[in-house]
């Protein structure tokens, strides 16, 4: 699990790309997809334990990783927001094997996923049910 204080990249095994928020955003609601590594401050995430779980933190905006709008929709794209103590941003760590990770919303129960296990550059990250797939496994790489 990842340490408190060092920065991440957070990457899919199914595609091998990163966490990302879309264009470098700096506010609320701007979006998390998958992208290559560039080497930017947008992909790197920092972790803060929360009631048995994560904040998962964006270097670049100092906003957290969110379920928005407190959704328990399958399917909503996941975003980055102020910090309001709640339990649609923080997250469980939980083990998949072999060094990978599910990222579990507290509110919704649903997993970071790739959607339609894509491959492509830009690809939404959703919440979505539990399928086992490594397009929702995740592994935490030291910056």
């Amino acid at each position: 699990t990842p340490t408190p204080g060092t920065y991440y990249h957070i990457v899919n095994r199914n595609s091998g790309q990163v966490l990302d928020i879309s264009g470098a955003s700096k506010t609320n609601g701007g979006l998390a997809d998958q992208w290559p590594i560039t080497g930017g401050t947008n992909q790197e995430w920092t972790f803060t334990a929360i009631n048995g779980g994560y904040k998962v933190i964006s270097v670049n905006s100092g906003l957290l990783l969110d379920d928005y709008g407190w959704s328990k929709t399958a399917g909503t794209q996941l975003d980055q927001w102020n910090d309001t103590n709640g339990a649609n941003q923080w997250w469980n760590i939980v083990s998949a094997g072999n060094g990978y990770y599910y990222l579990v919303n507290q509110n919704s129960g649903d997993y970071a996923d790739v959607t339609g296990a894509s491959t492509a550059n830009g690809a939404a990250v959703i919440q979505w049910s539990s399928t086992g797939g490594t397009n929702q496994q995740w592994s935490f790489v030291a910056v």
